[in-house]
């Protein structure tokens, strides 16, 4: 790849980060702020406020509550995880044959980066609330917004699928591979839509917040490509 192609990669990037960091800011503003009701589980004086109430209400009594299905999504979000795991045993295993720190592949040290960039983010919405689940579970309400599964399924997965294209020489078996992972990112998005332990916005946000994450993933690994490529 030429030195101008990263360099329009790079500035592509950084367009789309910034663009996709003003529209999570702004789209949590306006779920924060619009159409806020107390049509969550609790009521009275200690009553769930919910932003976007209307479309939220309406899209809960629609489907109901399905805990099979998130017991799937869960399932799924787990296998999903563990593609880090994967990952971490791959640099440890460099590690141990190249006794040395700075020859472990460059693009895990940038994975590694991408999941405590995902970390903080999860951290960041369980102290700042914007929407608590529409259900009671474990014995009282936990914050829902964004949708934590659908971040993990979205970044995780798709990191994965660069990862392993990196180093996946086969053609055809990464084409198989890709199809897995990306049908296992859409199935867990959806049973964690219509299990009914999200508002519609939290699934939203959450995909919104993915793609912001994954915007600041590519930038980094275009960087670190054009650097390798001198």
């Amino acid at each position: 790849m030429s030195k101008n192609s990263n360099k329009a990669r790079i500035s592509t990037f950084i367009l789309l980060s910034v663009v996709m960091l003003i529209t999570f800011a702004v789209y949590t503003l306006c779920v924060a702020v619009v159409d806020v009701q107390p049509i969550g589980p609790n009521k009275g004086p200690s009553a769930t406020l919910v932003g976007f109430a209307e479309i939220n209400g309406n899209f809960r009594d629609a489907i109901g509550h399905n805990f099979t299905l998130k017991k799937i999504s869960d399932i799924l979000g787990y296998l999903a995880i563990a593609t880090a795991g994967g990952f971490g045993i791959l640099g440890l295993v460099q590690l141990i044959k190249r006794k040395d720190l700075k020859k472990v592949d460059g693009d895990l040290y940038i994975l590694l980066g991408f999941y405590v960039l995902i970390g903080m983010a999860y951290l960041l919405f369980e102290k700042l609330v914007i929407n608590y689940r529409p259900i009671v579970m474990d014995g009282g309400v936990e914050p829902s917004y964004p949708s934590s599964h659908t971040v993990l399924a979205i970044t995780f997965l798709y990191a994965a699928i660069i990862m392993l294209r990196r180093r996946v020489k086969d053609s055809q078996k990464m084409t198989v591979i890709s199809i897995v992972l990306l049908v296992m990112m859409l199935a867990i998005i959806l049973l964690r839509l219509f299990s009914g332990v999200h508002w519609l916005t939290d699934i939203i946000g959450g995909v919104i917040l993915s793609v912001l994450l994954i915007s600041i993933y590519n930038l980094a690994m275009a960087i670190y490509t054009a650097k390798v490529e001198g």
